[in-house]
């Protein structure tokens, strides 16, 4: 399980989704790696289960892999495909707490965002 905490002022804290985003790709930074091993090129990725964020889920993990040199691939392509199935469990962004550096100003936020 990856965790981000964050804390950041306000007017320059990142989206909730980018902060998702930023977890889970931490949490998947090993598998082009492990995909390369196998002299693959293309991956098709399957979600398993019921989750509300499986369709995030799909087009970050999509993004990664074409940003890796994957081509990400459909059950119709020919030639040596190997199918990545996730299984999401958790992608949530909790909040902590919410404070101030002084009696006035930017509030602070800690967020933590785990996948």
């Amino acid at each position: 399980m990856y965790s981000i905490l964050m804390t950041v002022l306000v007017a320059l804290a990142p989206s909730n989704m980018e902060l998702a985003e930023d977890a889970l790709i931490m949490s998947l930074e090993d598998i082009p790696g492990r995909i390369g091993e196998y002299g693959i090129e293309s991956v098709a990725i399957e979600i398993e289960g019921e989750h509300a964020g499986s369709w995030f889920i799909k087009q970050t993990v999509s993004s990664m892999l074409h940003e890796n040199g994957y081509t990400v691939a459909g059950r119709t392509e020919e030639g040596p495909v190997i199918t990545l199935r996730i299984r999401p469990m958790e992608l949530v962004v909790d909040y902590g707490d919410v404070s101030r550096p002084w009696v006035v100003g930017n509030k602070r936020v800690d967020r933590i965002a785990t996948v």
